[in-house]
């Protein structure tokens, strides 16, 4: 006997506007005007990113003039606006065996269409209120409530009177709400009062109105203690985008077909740049500050490059101390139990509110800053270079422990597969190119050459051994992190049924929650953010050391000095960082908040044109050139830089080419992303 697929009888091309269309349909908030869908909200959300700007018109103002023969109008300005809008991205997955009955009827396709539509149109109001509890919750939104639960007797019961009582808290805006969502205890108090009449609608189905709104009623509305919550609307007041992507980037482009790309042009592009970096330092004993005056041709200018490097490491310690504030307040957080029997939308308001709290984000970032400072007072070696190594042994360790731990739990073995198993498929769908210009950027800025970071360790390295390998180790080190990362959080994601989400989502949203769920997850969660700590923390001393150096090598300064002076300088550049996500969370640079706009000077201008500028110095004649580089390069015992002419032509020119697109592309794609 025959048996009917699923993969029978649904067309994705057919299946999938026809679910959209019914899910309207079907939603009493879209029906109502409540909803709308905008095309334009399609073409923003597809730019990609968790956040979009929506441009608006502002409303015209000021008076009008008398007008006359001999006197001209004064012209007045139209202007535009931005709101910053979040992407909700939801899924949901069923078996063959949950759709079985629906298979059996005269057209399965749109059985299942059907009751896709229904479950999506239940979620999206389930949704849109959950949205509101959170708005109204904000302290600037008290003047947009009416609290009537404090009144005596039947004043405290909605009825007509503090219903347009609620209407004024709009002022002359009230004509435009048009909707109203109640719970159904509010209805039914409200229709035994005769306040609820009833209308048919275009298609002859009765729809229930109050004071001429139109009723939706669902018991997901807050009810506390008897008290009940009710929200108006107006006409398009949430907007709607038919955009379905995966929420992450590893599964966007392919899962593991992903991973072995990154890592093809992490090799191919990032080492060699490695290798020229701890040559400058190697040979020059220098940081960045003096290095290129040591080797450079007399009357060339390289040297000027080393204030642009700097500006790079300060400008990623703006915002890169206070990322490591966050990690570090996490750790203690998950520490103390402060997530443990949270729900979902709890552990996620304690981030919005942690990040709208600017003492408690300077606190953390003094700190960390403070810490990464003693480490470097202690000086490279016995500070910097000795925590360091304790700090990545540990740091292993806890990985190892976390990545076992999640391998071990349930169903962890999907999350293994998506991971690890290539799909070229996912690729071809998202685009080949598109795929590799993620995978080439990823693999360059993750080393975060460019900046002379690496050049002052370079300079520690010895004569005996060769560059080649020390920058394989680096490069096999930070991919290893990466992909134990990556066995730590799919297969726990997976095993709880919680799609990891992109940026500060995962880390500190979606992984507490993974924590929750675990048993002893008050333990690993602590773990993971030790881990993270300490993986930020030593960018952070790294970095901090190039800066410190930088002002001896230049003008003489003590250690104490510079410690000092930059010290104070660093942790004053930081607080722009800190006000852009609180007192300043309405600049914006190039439609960037300040944390954004100051990652995207360093990731896509700072880093890939030094890389440029290290890369051509080795290789051209104009610079210390190829031959000296060389040698330097292949020093000592171990593994060596190929020297032939092939080589040479794929440094001068094939890569130069590359970083130069990379670059250009990063602005291609920030400005076709509606800045």
């Amino acid at each position: 006997m025959a048996k009917t697929k699923i993969s029978d009888v649904i067309v994705p091309e057919v299946f999938n506007p026809y679910v959209v269309q019914r899910t309207m349909e079907l939603s009493a908030l879209y029906n109502s005007g409540i909803i709308s869908n905008n095309p334009e909200l399609d073409r923003l959300a597809s730019s990609g990113g968790t956040t979009i700007n929506m441009p608006y018109w502002e409303d015209l103002n000021g008076d009008d003039e008398v007008l006359s023969d001999d006197g001209a109008l004064t012209p007045a300005k139209i202007t535009a606006g931005q709101d910053i809008a979040v992407l909700l991205m939801r899924g949901k997955a069923w078996s063959a065996n949950d759709l079985a009955k629906a298979l059996s009827g005269d057209d399965p396709m749109a059985a299942i269409g059907d009751l896709v539509a229904e479950y999506w149109a239940r979620r999206m109001q389930a949704t849109a209120i959950k949205l509101l509890d959170g708005a109204f919750a904000a302290s600037n939104m008290t003047n947009k409530v009416l609290d009537i639960s404090s009144l005596e007797d039947d004043k405290a019961k909605i009825n007509g009177e503090n219903f347009l009582d609620a209407l004024q808290l709009m002022g002359d805006a009230k004509d435009k709400l048009t909707g109203v969502i109640m719970h159904s205890a509010t209805e039914t108090q409200l229709r035994k009062n005769n306040l609820i009449q009833t209308e048919l609608d275009s298609n002859n189905k009765p729809i229930s109105l109050f004071m001429e709104k139109r009723v939706i009623i669902d018991d997901s509305c807050p009810t506390s203690a008897g008290e009940y919550t009710t929200y108006l609307f107006g006409e398009g007041a949430i907007g709607l985008g038919n955009v379905w992507r995966f929420p992450y980037i590893t599964g966007k482009y392919g899962g593991g077909a992903f991973v072995l790309v990154y890592l093809f042009f992490l090799f191919i592009l990032g080492l060699p740049i490695v290798v020229a970096e701890f040559s400058v330092g190697r040979a020059s004993q220098r940081s960045i500050a003096t290095s290129f005056n040591k080797l450079e041709p007399k009357g060339t200018k390289w040297h000027c490059y080393r204030y642009f490097g700097m500006a790079g490491n300060y400008l990623l310690m703006m915002f890169y101390t206070t990322i490591g504030g966050w990690m570090l307040a996490y750790f203690f957080k998950m520490l103390k139990g402060e997530f443990t029997g949270l729900k979902p939308k709890e552990v996620e308001q304690v981030f919005a509110t942690f990040t709208s709290d600017r003492n408690a984000m300077i606190f953390w970032m003094l700190l960390i800053s403070i810490a990464g400072l003693c480490v470097c007072s202690l000086g490279l070696q016995k500070g910097v270079e000795g925590i360091t190594k304790i700090m990545m042994s540990t740091l292993f360790v806890i990985m190892a422990v976390l990545a076992v731990k999640s391998l071990t739990l349930p169903n962890a073995m999907d999350g293994l597969r998506f991971y690890l198993v290539p799909d070229f498929g996912k690729m071809k769908e998202a685009g080949i190119g598109t795929v590799i210009f993620a995978a080439m950027g990823q693999a360059f800025f993750t080393l975060s050459i460019g900046i002379g970071a690496l050049s002052i360790f370079g300079s520690y390295i010895g004569k005996e051994r060769a560059l080649t390998g020390e920058a394989i180790s680096v490069g096999l080190l930070d991919t290893t992190v990466a992909i134990v990362s990556g066995l730590i959080i799919f297969p726990a994601c997976f095993a709880f049924g919680i799609n990891p989400g992109e940026g500060p989502g995962l880390v500190f949203v979606t992984l507490p929650n993974v924590f929750n769920e675990m048993a002893g997850g008050r333990v690993w969660g602590s773990l993971f953010f030790l881990f993270m700590t300490f993986a930020a923390f030593s960018t952070i001393i790294a970095v901090f050391q190039n800066i410190i150096t930088f002002a001896r090598e230049m003008w003489g300064w003590s250690l104490q000095k510079s410690l000092l002076i930059n010290g104070a300088l660093l942790i004053l550049l930081g607080l722009p960082c800190v006000l852009g996500l609180t007192d300043w969370s309405g600049i914006q640079i190039l439609g960037k908040n300040i944390m954004d706009f100051e990652d995207f000077l360093v990731s896509n201008n700072l880093l890939p044109l030094g890389s440029l500028i290290y890369l051509l110095f080795c290789v051209t004649k104009y610079g210390w050139g190829w031959d000296d580089f060389l040698k330097e390069a292949n020093t000592g015992t171990g593994i060596k830089f190929p020297g032939g002419r092939p080589m040479k032509l794929y440094l001068t020119f094939v890569l130069p080419a590359v970083i130069l697109f990379i670059f250009v592309q990063g602005y291609m794609s920030m400005f076709a992303g509606g800045m």
